[in-house]
């Protein structure tokens, strides 16, 4: 390892003792140029604009946004007044987020900075300056919103009277919404816009804030009938699902689930039912007779003389019933005597009202997979099913069918699967390592050639030195050469050839003793003929 640190290192200061004094200097512009460069964008990034988001608040509602903000992963701090801080390039964004989750509960949403005001302007004028401010920064906070394309936020806040018997009107707002095409609003976005406007303004309630679309649609009564109808319909649906898996859990011992199909519906009753009942008590004592309410009699008084023609209302010939005891000191009868009398008795009066929904109808379809079924099964499982789902026998259906068997499809194999890939990924590294082997041998082949021609240039380049030193040819070549072949050449010996000791004392005895050596040689031929 120490070893290839040095070679890189070694290759490093070649390269640099090797390059040219301009190249240097811009290598080294070029790098502090960058590392200038980066310091300043890393102190601009840093250096972000916090402007407060809430004010007036309490501790622990601090305590609860803070805990909100850091599960929403935003860039928040707190001052040295407790309040809190953000981005001022999220501003907006970040409080639509805390308004859809219900934040603040307490305090004011937005710090409204007079910018427009000078120390010329009017109470009146400062007021506006503030108010518009306000519905420009609510309407931005709305904008960032998923399918919002615009907001158009109006606050009317009623002038301060000084008559302070006058009757205070209260504070009102609207918000249009213009949406995106195909864009709609979720109930709690609905909920996030009020609280938010509600809590932009001081005295502001939101039932005195109007949400409107693009259309002119009523966006909180449009909300509220859509919940209402939403939960009908999730509360169907969970009656159903329920009915549903009481049916299945008595149909899974005698059939297999892919043997019969089960469908439930119920409609539900969702309306508020108030009903009055009036219960009569008879009195204590037996003559069901009470205090008298009301009383009223009347007389019928004839006189005894009586007129022409009888008395009125007769013939002729009829008798006019008189009573003796109610006869008049003047001489007249009393022919008829009417009384009435009403008495309060005791009763109870009931009112009930019911609020909660009620079920009125509900049928189970049930579908087996049984042709040979009998009547009396078929019974025998009507009754059971009507029991388990707690419903009239009438309200089940059973039909048994022979159900039609799907078709198997061909199961088709994923191209890519694991083992594939891996074969692939084996394959593909296989021919990368033969790609770098054969690249490597390349490479030092080449370096190999380069070493070669460098040495021969090298050679030739020592004779070319030889041959300019020799003459005077080539005066640029002595101008350039001389001084370095001069001071930092030696001079170059002649090269000798090896000579072989043994070869040479052979040729001297040779030379010497010429018989004795045909004789030596002589002998050798005939043996080696032999």
């Amino acid at each position: 390892m120490n070893e290839k640190i040095k070679g890189i290192l070694e290759k490093i200061k070649t390269f640099w003792t090797g390059t040219s004094k301009k190249a240097k200097i811009l290598m080294i512009g070029g790098v502090v140029l960058v590392l200038l460069v980066s310091i300043g964008l890393t102190a601009l990034l840093n250096n972000k604009q916090y402007v407060p988001l809430f004010e007036d608040l309490t501790q622990a509602e601090t305590t609860e946004i803070m805990a909100a903000l850091t599960e929403m992963e935003a860039d928040v701090k707190l001052d040295a007044g407790g309040n809190i801080m953000v981005p001022k390039a999220n501003e907006a964004q970040i409080r639509m987020k805390l308004a859809t989750a219900g934040y603040p509960k307490n305090g004011l949403s937005y710090y409204v900075i007079q910018d427009n005001s000078s120390m010329l302007s009017t109470d009146y004028e400062r007021k506006q300056y503030e108010n518009m401010q306000l519905q420009e920064r609510i309407g931005a906070s709305i904008k960032t919103l998923e399918g919002v394309k615009d907001a158009i936020v109006t606050i009317s806040v009623p002038t301060e009277n000084v008559f302070y018997l006058q009757e205070t009107e209260a504070t009102t707002a609207s918000v249009i919404i213009h949406l995106e095409p195909g864009a709609t609003l979720t109930k709690e976005q609905i909920s996030g816009i009020q609280n938010l406007v509600a809590k932009s303004v001081a005295g502001l309630s939101t039932d005195n804030i109007a949400l409107t679309d693009g259309n002119g649609n009523d966006l909180v009564n449009n909300m509220a009938a859509a919940n209402g109808g939403e939960s009908k319909m999730k509360l169907t649906k969970a009656i159903e699902n329920d009915l549903t898996q009481k049916v299945n859990n008595v149909l899974d011992g005698p059939y297999d689930p892919d043997q019969y199909k089960v469908s439930v519906t119920a409609t539900l009753n969702t309306d508020a039912v108030k009903q009055e009942a009036t219960v009569y008590t008879p009195s204590p004592d037996g003559d069901n007779s009470g205090v008298i309410n009301q009383e009223s009699s009347s007389l019928a008084i004839a006189n005894e003389d009586g007129t022409v023609g009888g008395v009125a209302g007769t013939t002729g010939n009829t008798d006019v019933t008189t009573y003796a005891q109610n006869a008049l000191t003047n001489g007249g009868v009393v022919t008829g005597i009417n009384q009435n009398t009403t008495y309060s008795v005791s009763q109870e009066i009931t009112q009930t009202e019911k609020l909660d929904p009620a079920i009125d109808t509900v049928s189970i379809g049930i579908a087996i997979n049984d042709p040979a079924m009998t009547p009396v099964a078929r019974e025998n499982l009507v009754q059971l099913v009507a029991f388990a789902a707690g419903v009239t026998p009438q309200s089940v259906t059973v039909r048994n069918f022979e159900f039609v068997q799907a078709e198997e499809e061909p199961v088709v194999e994923p191209i890519f699967t694991t083992e594939r890939l891996l074969v692939f990924g084996g394959i593909g590294a296989g021919v990368l390592l033969l790609l770098l082997i054969l690249l490597f041998v390349l490479t030092r082949g080449k370096k190999k050639k380069a070493d070669g021609k460098a040495k021969k240039k090298g050679k030739r380049g020592k004779k070319g030195i030889e041959e300019a030193f020799a003459g005077d040819e080539d005066t640029e070549t002595d101008a350039l050469f001389g001084a370095m072949a001069a001071d930092r050449m030696e001079p170059i010996e002649p090269i000798h050839p090896l000579k072989d000791d043994k070869k040479e004392k052979i040729k001297e005895f040779a030379t010497t003793n010429p018989e004795i050596a045909a004789q030596l040689f002589k002998s050798w031929l005939k043996n080696e003929s032999e």
